[in-house]
């Protein structure tokens, strides 16, 4: 049943490529457009401002930092600071793990984007599909790595896993977990690993 509605999304979906695009799956990018409209993702798009602290707890480390973003003219704040026209590398990283599948959609011609319809995911083993967004040599804000998204029949995430260099086994496996709604736009706040590992957001809010 899993297979069949990933297959399904790809035929109702106009595949959209540029001629140098690297070569991916009509299914893949069908099923990846599919989680971002499920959780609201590409309203995000049309948001007035975005905030949220990004939070990492982990043995020896923690990392605290709060955002404000504004995605008409990409204006980016840091503890209430202007950042300058050029997002910050933080900041990528951070918005990357709050709203990855809009952030891998938008930049689908930088990598290659294939669908394995039934899996389990590493975890809690849980039936799934499994997306893999792969970024080429010199694309996307990290060249050549890649990423599992383990994904529910909802088209709901359920786990992803980090590939350093596109090689397995992964670097970071970890949940994602506490979804909650704001402004219809559904985030995942929280995401556990090993090692107590937790890397979590708080003081969340979006608006018109």
């Amino acid at each position: 049943m899993r297979k069949t509605f990933f297959l399904l999304m790809a035929a109702v979906l106009a595949w959209e490529s540029r001629a140098d695009a690297p070569a991916s799956a009509p299914e893949a990018i069908a099923a990846l457009r599919k989680v971002c409209a499920n959780a609201g993702l590409f309203e995000l798009r049309k948001a007035g401002e975005v905030n949220f602290q990004f939070n990492v707890e982990m043995p020896g480390r923690q990392v605290h930092r709060l955002w404000k973003w504004k995605p008409e003219g990409d204006s980016v704040f840091l503890n209430g600071k202007y950042q300058g026209e050029k997002r910050p590398g933080e900041f990528v990283n951070d918005i990357y793990w709050l709203a990855f599948p809009l952030m891998a959609y938008d930049s689908r011609d930088q990598a290659e984007i294939t669908l394995l319809a039934d899996t389990l995911s590493p975890i809690a083993k849980k039936p799934c599909a499994r997306i893999t967004v792969h970024y080429v040599a010199d694309k996307g804000f990290t060249p050549k790595d890649a990423y599992h998204l383990y994904v529910d029949a909802n088209a709901k995430i359920l786990e992803w896993a980090y590939l350093k260099g596109g090689e397995e086994p992964p670097k970071l496996v970890t949940s994602w977990e506490d979804y909650r709604e704001f402004n219809g736009v559904t985030l995942s706040l929280s995401h556990r690993g090993a090692g107590d590992f937790h890397l979590y957001f708080d003081k969340v809010s979006i608006s018109p």
